[in-house]
């Protein structure tokens, strides 16, 4: 599936934004929510339309599915870990979500599977050097995801 301009145009700016808001995390372990509400319209927005647009009702569903989803996956996390996942990360769930849902069910499967492998990586990492109780910022994690998404979509 080769991506249309308005979606290379979408990716590019979720990307740019996510360059942002991973420093962001890194350096203050939160990201604005202004950012992220204008980053989660901005994806929604242009999917949704693109998708309207070309008649591909299917891309627009699974958008919003694959949204709800990886909602629902950090707001299990966030209860297993006890808080252990910030509100930052919550909010940003469910434009990942939909960004690597648009393309395939693949892709965001890829996405979720990259995800959890570099996060467990990163908090084996942190326990030994820091110990349990350090926290990892997690959104620069989440936009690696989508880049696997796209990058390596099939």
């Amino acid at each position: 599936m080769d991506l249309t301009a308005p979606e290379v145009l979408t990716y590019a700016v979720l990307i740019a934004v996510g360059v942002v808001q991973s420093f962001e995390d890194i350096d203050t372990r939160r990201v604005h929510v202004l950012t992220t509400r204008i980053v989660g319209v901005w994806v929604f927005a242009m999917f949704g339309a693109t998708s309207l647009i070309e008649g591909e009702i299917g891309a627009l569903i699974r958008m919003v599915l694959c949204a709800f989803a990886l909602w629902g996956v950090f707001a299990i996390l966030d209860r297993v870990t006890r808080g252990g996942i910030g509100r930052g990360d919550r909010r940003l769930a469910p434009v990942i979500g939909a960004a690597t849902g648009y393309l395939s069910v693949e892709s965001f499967a890829r996405s979720l599977l990259a995800i959890a492998v570099v996060s467990f990586l990163l908090a084996v990492v942190a326990v030994i050097r820091a110990g349990a109780q350090t926290r990892i910022p997690f959104v620069p994690v989440m936009y690696a995801g989508v880049l696997v998404a796209v990058l390596v979509r099939g």
